[in-house]
């Protein structure tokens, strides 16, 4: 069990899965257990989390500068994803893709996992 004092919590964004988000072959360095704990890499750091309800659990964290410094902008939570998708309503592919997927987040990688996990995806 993980004492709450090192777990941040946060509001999950509108347009948000995790499970879709790091499954959807985006990245291949993340691995969920039986719990829902999604555990990987980013920027050389190690990351642990969970979707509960409308949160998102971060655990294991001592320093919240950290996490805001990799982890919020790894995952691309601050961007408007409804203001993004509004924009496809006309589009008869862009909208269908959004109603397939939703909830997918582009993650914001280091340029040089994105462009091993775009070869490997091939």
């Amino acid at each position: 069990m993980v004492n709450d004092e090192n777990i941040i919590r946060l509001k999950k964004p509108d347009m948000f899965s995790l499970e879709r988000t790091l499954d959807c072959g985006q990245a291949f360095r993340w691995e969920s257990d039986e719990s829902g704990i999604f555990s990987g890499v980013a920027y050389g750091k190690v990351m642990r989390v969970k979707e509960e309800g409308d949160s998102l659990l971060f655990l294991r964290y001592e320093k919240k500068m950290t996490f805001m410094a990799f982890f919020y902008r790894y995952l691309d939570l601050g961007r408007d994803y409804r203001e993004i998708t509004d924009r496809y309503n006309g589009d008869k592919y862009l909208s269908e893709a959004v109603r397939a997927c939703p909830g997918i987040r582009i993650l914001r990688q280091e340029p040089w996992e994105a462009l091993c996990s775009f070869i490997i995806s091939s």
